[in-house]
């Protein structure tokens, strides 16, 4: 069959995919798109993706690509499906909810950290610019050493105006400043902040094995066989390549927000308004994610059809 044996059905799928994404982008208004597509796996395009992600485990289970000992296909099975698993859990937020079932006072019911609870491991020198931490410092008592607890009103440069706990002390006459942690906490500050419980970081460290971990893991020990399969046009290396090239994706459209942000370049910024390059991002990150779910069927597809035409060829 030359759909399966050609190498450059993967690319071509993946650059449809793209321009689908595309259209659907300049099609749909901002605030449309990111309402039915990024809500914590509640939204359409969301629970549509994940009946693609919950068939991956069965798929990789009847149909396994991986050569080798059995017990070695088993493990990589296993690795894979624990791998989805994990991508599912982290698709619907279900980390986040079970770290607000168990540390209610430390993570809110939407899944960030609790204001003025937890802090920043190192403490640093209290900046000039930031003029309205300056003045509450004014305002304490000057006991060198002792630490105390400020809450800032600050407005950031698109205007928005928010309440910054930070955590203050007086060493050898200057003020020394440690912010409060904020956002999600399954990020590396989750792990290096003393002031988080050692159970809660316990449950990051585990997340942050069971997914990155075992897909790097498996990731490094099938890219040399990846890596010359690519450069022998084996259709189902190119497939496996896509894959890579949508989770890359997914990366960078989760990131990109930020740094645009960060440039000041995606405009004004408040609850009520969504940008043409917020739904830019929103569309391929939740895009790239259906197409992960995609390519690794497609992949564990080929793969296995390459396993079972090499048996047949042996046995001929």
């Amino acid at each position: 069959m030359t759909f399966r044996r050609s190498w450059l059905t993967s690319p071509v799928l993946f650059f449809c995919g793209v321009l689908v994404l595309l259209a659907v982008w300049a099609v749909m208004d901002p605030a449309t798109l990111v309402a039915n597509f990024d809500n914590d796996g509640h939204t359409p395009f969301e629970l549509a993706t994940l009946p693609f992600y919950a068939a991956i485990v069965p798929f990789v289970w009847i149909f396994n690509p991986f050569g080798g000992s059995r017990v070695r296909r088993t493990l990589f099975a296993l690795m894979a499906s624990i791998v989805v698993v994990m991508a599912v859990v982290k698709e619907t937020d279900l980390h986040n909810a079970a770290l607000h079932r168990l540390y209610p006072e430390y993570v809110t019911e939407g899944g960030s950290l609790e204001k003025g609870k937890l802090f920043k491991n190192k403490y640093k020198p209290v900046e000039e610019k930031k003029a309205a931490l300056v003045a509450a410092c004014a305002k304490l008592e000057a006991a060198e050493g002792t630490v105390q607890m400020v809450e800032v009103a600050e407005t950031d440069k698109h205007g928005v105006e928010d309440t910054v706990v930070y955590r203050v002390m007086l060493k050898d006459g200057k003020w020394l400043s440690a912010e409060g942690l904020s956002g999600t906490p399954f990020k590396m500050r989750g792990l290096t902040s003393p002031d988080v419980p050692v159970g809660m970081k316990a449950l990051i460290l585990l997340y942050f094995v069971l997914f990155f971990g075992l897909f790097g893991l498996g990731f490094l020990a099938l890219f040399p066989t990846w890596l010359k399969g690519v450069f022998k046009l084996d259709a189902t290396c190119w497939a496996w390549g896509c894959f890579g090239a949508s989770g890359v994706m997914v990366q960078v459209f989760d990131r990109l927000p930020a740094w645009l942000d960060h440039a000041d370049g995606l405009g004004a910024k408040s609850a009520e308004v969504v940008t043409r390059a917020t739904s830019f991002c929103t569309c391929f990150e939740e895009g790239s994610e259906l197409m992960i779910a995609l390519f690794a069927l497609l992949t564990i597809w080929l793969g296995y059809k390459a396993l079972a035409d090499g048996k047949k060829e042996q046995t001929a």
